[in-house]
């Protein structure tokens, strides 16, 4: 996260708030000394290694303070780059020593005399500069005359011209002696980036076009385009890629000044930007700024995955490239470190985003792969992991169906709407009612009239009729019914012995006065209120009152089609009054593009709708592709359709197109070539561009690809005979150990089996026997589990 500016004007020296860099013309490294020493710098870069601390047997020099100052190293007037000045102050550190055996007369005339022979003190200073991803290490020599030479005293400063760093990067500087005779000296600071250069405009890194700039904005990346407020412009966010085309991430067109606000969760190394002004074969000016950004660092290894797809392949995902190498190593399961099998694989060999080969060696779940970078394991992955990842995602994804088709039985079961009380107290009556009329035909019916009647009218109101009723009222599905019929069943006889003279609707003595379940016709609510438009016609007779009938409900009225208003007595949008009388109105729809009109004909429209402009009473339609309404994107054009637009995807063939077709196209698409009017593929094939052994050009739409003939296969992008291998049983590959399981399982089953033959079928031996069998063929896969997994999916 950059540092507050208050800080790094502490961390930075002379120049705290960055106003005007010096400019160092020129791209050669340059040394500098104070009066009276004498330094030199090697002309090549030196390796970083740090040796052991030794003891001074005299006066040497040793670094006592760093400084940095930024500069800019400039090739041309508007291309520099940030740079780093670093200044190392020098110091004398020791005694001289006297020679052993000698009195110190002596020793002291020797010294007098050895101090002409030796006329300086010499020394070599490692200047030590690391960025994320960047390493520098450089060697000066330098003189200081002997007179010069006071033990603790400071003898002046090297400069060093310059390291180059990107904007906003975290450095680190060390500085020591070769050999060391003390601790280095270090230092470590943010540098600031675009926003407090006053010199952005000489940076590259710190614009794309004139009118285009990226700087931070706290934890975010903000990209400031300023331009005119007509200007119309296409912005691409991409992934770079090493191998492949780019990958487009965000893609708008935009008019006027903008502001856009990037996460630093989102940036990563091989993020690019690309602007181009909206214009016929437009200039595409692309930059990658965010290289050399930590935090795009440390989040493009936040996203990369290594997975082991076989027991000798295995692949690195990741967005961009890493700078990483991959390792062959020996781990048994909860032990450290993985100890190396072969050499690792080097950072240019590895590939991200493509399955790769182990070396010819037996596979053993023992065996792991490992990638390292920055002297750290990034990602390690073992088969024996892998092993146990494929059971335990066997097991996951049997849990996941289970819990998959639970959750669609309750979904179902949900989607089936509870019906409202009163319906369900409607169709309790109306089964009531007919188990009356069931009772009547199934217990009489006879030819002695008389007998009827006199037995009839002691059956009609008995408790026995009313039992055979109930008992039939509801089905055995339908717990709504059996859930009301229970609340009501006291209710249900008293209507039966008291109330069926003095009430004879069943359904309005229960349902709307005791249960208050239901309304009359035409109302509404807890109250029973009129629905819009009366009892008599609710709603004007077209539409629907919201909970009529029942103690629920708004009472809004949904009205039919060309009908709207509070009780559906206008005409809606799209219609117009045809009839209309005190009781009565007809709507009828206008002509197709018209909103609102006074009549059927064209001539007759007021409105028009979306997509439609009015013209001499007429709608006429707008044609979208000739105004600024259609936005197109880059690779697309627009196509006008009755009060609307498309926008519809130029051909493969065309790099931007006016039309649909190869022969519409503005550019052509790389791997096309303009024959005539049109864009065609281009043939690659006719040219030698697959010369590996055993292998064929194969044209594609726009390009091409190299395979191997028939009987090769391609391995590490050579083409090899395919080795076809011997087909084997699914037992073939059993250990004696496994015989040994699989013969104590089968003589367990036999005596199971026995046992279960004797018992003469009882349940309880029968289970025992089942649980055998699972048990020992539970014992046996779990020993060759992968050996099982790896054969079903072979098919051997």
């Amino acid at each position: 996260m950059p540092v507050p500016w208050f800080l790094l004007s502490l961390a930075l020296g002379r120049n705290p708030v960055v106003i005007s860099l010096e400019r160092i013309v020129g791209p050669q490294d340059a040394a500098r000394c104070s009066p009276g020493l004498s330094c030199h710098l090697w002309d090549s870069d030196m390796l970083c290694l740090l040796g052991s601390i030794e003891s001074a047997t005299g006066p040497v020099l040793v670094p006592t303070h760093l400084q940095t100052e930024l500069v800019l190293r400039c090739r041309q007037e508007t291309s520099c780059d940030l740079c780093v000045r670093v200044t190392v102050h020098l110091a004398v550190h020791g005694h001289w020593e006297e020679p052993e055996g000698e009195e110190k007369s002596g020793g002291t005339a020797e010294l007098e005399l050895k101090e002409p022979r030796n006329a300086s003190l010499q020394a070599q200073v490692v200047l030590s500069f690391q960025a994320y991803s960047t390493a520098r290490c450089v060697l000066l020599q330098v003189q200081v005359p002997v007179a010069q030479v006071q033990p603790g005293q400071s003898v002046g400063s090297l400069e060093f011209d310059c390291f180059e760093a990107a904007l906003g990067a975290e450095i680190r500087i060390w500085s020591y002696t070769q050999p060391r005779y003390q601790k280095e000296l270090n230092l470590m600071q943010q540098l600031p980036d675009c926003r407090g250069l006053e010199v952005r405009d000489s940076i590259q890194s710190c614009w794309v076009l004139p009118w285009l700039s990226v700087s931070a904005d706290g934890d975010n990346v903000l990209l400031v385009l300023n331009v005119s407020e007509e200007q119309r412009f296409g912005l691409l966010l991409y992934w770079s890629q090493v191998q492949g085309p780019l990958k487009p991430w965000w893609h708008r067109n935009l008019t006027g000044p903008q502001t856009i606000t990037l996460n630093h969760t989102d940036l990563v190394p091989c993020l690019c930007i690309q602007v181009w002004p909206l214009e016929p074969d437009p200039v595409r000016t692309s930059i990658c700024p965010f290289k050399e950004d930590p935090r795009a660092h440390r989040n493009v290894w936040r996203a990369a995955r290594l997975r082991l797809l076989s027991s000798k392949s295995w692949r690195l995902d990741a967005p961009c490239s890493l700078p990483a190498e991959v390792m062959l190593c020996w781990q048994l399961p909860g032990r450290d470190p993985c100890q190396p099998l072969v050499p690792p694989l080097s950072l240019e060999n590895v590939t991200v985003n493509k399955a790769s080969e182990f070396p010819v060696l037996e596979g053993h779940p023992n065996l792991c792969v490992q990638v390292r970078s920055w002297e750290k394991v990034q990602l390690q992955e073992c088969l024996w992991s892998d092993v146990h990842r494929r059971w335990a995602l066997a097991w996951l994804a049997c849990l996941l169906l289970a819990a998959a088709l639970l959750l669609l039985f309750l979904l179902r079961k949900g989607r089936r709407k509870e019906p409202h009380p009163c319906h369900t107290c409607r169709a309790l009556v109306d089964s009531f009612n007919k188990g009356l009329e069931r009772t009547i035909r199934d217990n009489f019916g006879g030819g002695n009239t008389a007998w009827e009647e006199e037995k009839l009218s002691k059956y009609k109101d008995s408790e026995t009729r009313l039992v055979e009723v109930l008992e039939g009222v509801c089905s055995k599905s339908d717990f709504e019914c059996h859930r009301l019929l229970e609340l009501s069943e006291e209710l249900l006889e008293s209507w039966w012995f008291h109330k069926q003279q003095e009430a004879p609707d069943l359904f309005q003595w229960l349902c709307s006065d005791s249960l208050k379940l239901c309304c009359p016709a035409g109302t509404f609510g807890p109250s029973c209120l009129p629905c819009p438009g009366g009892t008599e016609r609710p709603c004007g007779g077209y539409g629907q009152c919201q909970g009529e009938g029942t103690r629920g409900g708004s009472g809004h009225c949904d009205c039919q089609a060309g009908y709207g208003g509070e009780a559906c007595g206008q005409c809606g949008l799209g219609y117009f009054e045809a009839k209309r009388n005190a009781s009565h109105l007809v709507c009828s729809a206008c002509f197709g593009p018209c909103a609102r009109c006074s009549g059927p004909e064209e001539s007759h429209c007021l409105q028009c709708k979306k997509g439609w402009a009015l013209h001499h009473l007429k709608c006429v339609d707008i044609d979208e592709c000739g105004t600024e309404r259609a936005s197109c994107g880059a690779d697309q054009f627009c196509v006008n359709t009755e009060g609307a637009y498309e926008c519809r995807d130029c051909a493969k063939a065309c790099l931007g197109c006016m039309g649909a077709g190869p022969g519409r196209c503005r550019k052509c698409s790389p791997g096309y070539q303009q024959v005539g009017s049109k864009c065609l593929d281009v043939d690659e094939c006719e040219t030698a561009v697959c010369p590996g052994e055993n292998e064929k050009c194969e044209n594609t739409e726009g390009g091409y690809r190299c395979i191997c003939t028939q009987g090769y296969k391609q391995v590490e992008g050579v083409c090899v005979k395919e080795q076809i291998p011997e087909s084997a049983g699914f037992f073939s590959e059993m250990t004696d150990d496994e015989l040994v399981v699989l013969q104590q399982m089968f003589f367990g089953v036999i005596i199971c089996a026995l046992a279960t033959l004797a018992a003469k079928g009882d349940l309880v031996f029968t289970a025992i026997f089942i649980g055998a069998v699972a048990a020992m063929t539970g014992y046996w896969l779990s020993e060759r589990s992968d050996r099982v997994l790896e054969g079903f999916i072979k098919g051997r």
